[in-house]
C-alpha cells in the first residue's frame, strides 16, 4: 500500500503540472524551437495594401527600418516602449524583427526576436545605465523554464502577455481584424 501511494503522488504533480502549460496565448505562440513570436492576420479592404502599408510603416519610427519587396515587408524595427506594463518590469522598451506577408486585402503580421532594452536613468545631469549593459529576451520573462515549456501562468505575465499584445496590436491594426485562417 505505501509503495502504490509513493508511486501514486509524484505521478499526481506530474500530471497536475502538465495541464497549466499554455502554448499560447494573445497572439503570442512558442515555435518548435521554444522561441516566442506574436503573430496577428489583419484585413485591409482597398486594393492599395501595399501603398497603405509603407505609408503606415514610414511614419512610425517603431517601423521606419522595414525593407520592402513584393508580397513581404520586413526588418528590424526601432526601440518601442509597451504600453500599460506592470509596475516590476524595468525597462519596458523593446526591439524585435518584423516580417509581414502581403495577400489579397489582407496581411499577417509576425513579430519574433523580442529583446529588452538596457535601463537608462536620466538624472538630470548624466545618464545611468541600471543593471548590466545586455539585452535580454522576452522568453526569459514569459516562459517557465531554460527548457521553454509553456508560457507562465502567474497573473504578472499574463498581465505582460496583454500588455505586449496591446502595444503590438497598436502598431499594425489598420481596422477590421481578419480570422486566423490564412
Amino acid at each position: 500500500m505505501k509503495t502504490t501511494i509513493m508511486i501514486l503522488i509524484p505521478l499526481y504533480f506530474t500530471c497536475l503540472n502538465a495541464q497549466n502549460e499554455i502554448f499560447e496565448y494573445a497572439n503570442f505562440k512558442i515555435d518548435d524551437k521554444g522561441e516566442v513570436y506574436w503573430q496577428q492576420i489583419y484585413k485591409y479592404g482597398t486594393k492599395d495594401l501595399v501603398k497603405y502599408l509603407k505609408d503606415k510603416f514610414v511614419r512610425q519610427e517603431f517601423t521606419s527600418k522595414l525593407v520592402y519587396s513584393d508580397n513581404l515587408i520586413s526588418g528590424p524595427s526601432n526601440v518601442l516602449t509597451a504600453e500599460k506594463m506592470p509596475s516590476s518590469i524595468h525597462p519596458n522598451s523593446f526591439t524585435c524583427y518584423i516580417k509581414v506577408q502581403l495577400k489579397e486585402n489582407r496581411y499577417r503580421v509576425t513579430v519574433s526576436d523580442i529583446n529588452f532594452e538596457p535601463l537608462n536613468v536620466n538624472t538630470g545631469s548624466s545618464l545611468i545605465s541600471v543593471g548590466q549593459q545586455i539585452k535580454y529576451s522576452f522568453e526569459e520573462i514569459t516562459l517557465k523554464s531554460v527548457s521553454n515549456k509553456g508560457f507562465r501562468t502567474n497573473k504578472r505575465n499574463i498581465k505582460i502577455l496583454e500588455s505586449f499584445n496591446q502595444t503590438l496590436d497598436s502598431q499594425f491594426k489598420p481596422s477590421l481584424k481578419m480570422d486566423e485562417d490564412w
